[in-house]
């Protein structure tokens, strides 16, 4: 990758990162108000988690690496359940429970957990083939 380009992703990801932490400070005293609110000032703080683990690219190999790039890339997917939360709580408020929560986010959990014990694409590319399908409906 030329060098001014991976210098600029790693910029933008870190602005990124300062944006989310940011926004989950002035978040912070009003996640009380609603449980709309609560999660996305809890979107806040994963989104800002999910930034600084891609700042573990800027150690040299780490993108070269198919097992931590395809555990990074599947952590990132975790983020694909709690945005559909925080849509279905727009359309229907008080629906989000913690055991929804739970639930809808416990098969990515279980499939990255799989494959960092067994690392096989057998496990990997089932899960991208779910997200693409859950994407046409």
């Amino acid at each position: 990758m030329n060098p001014f380009y991976e210098n600029l992703a790693h910029f933008i990801h870190g602005a990124a990162f300062m944006f989310f932490i940011l926004a989950s400070i002035q978040l912070y005293p009003l996640r009380h108000r609603s449980n709309m609110m609560r999660l996305l000032f809890c979107s806040m703080i994963f989104l800002a988690f999910l930034e600084f683990k891609d700042m573990g690219f800027l150690i040299k190999g780490v993108w070269y690496n198919p097992y931590i790039t395809s555990i990074t890339m599947s952590t990132d997917m975790l983020y694909v359940p709690l945005m559909a939360l925080f849509f279905f709580e727009v359309i229907s408020p008080g629906w989000v429970t913690l055991r929804r929560i739970i639930g809808m986010s416990m098969p990515s959990v279980l499939f990255i957990v799989a494959f960092i014990i067994c690392p096989s694409s057998v496990i990997i590319v089932p899960k991208t083939r779910a997200y693409s399908i859950a994407a046409l409906k």
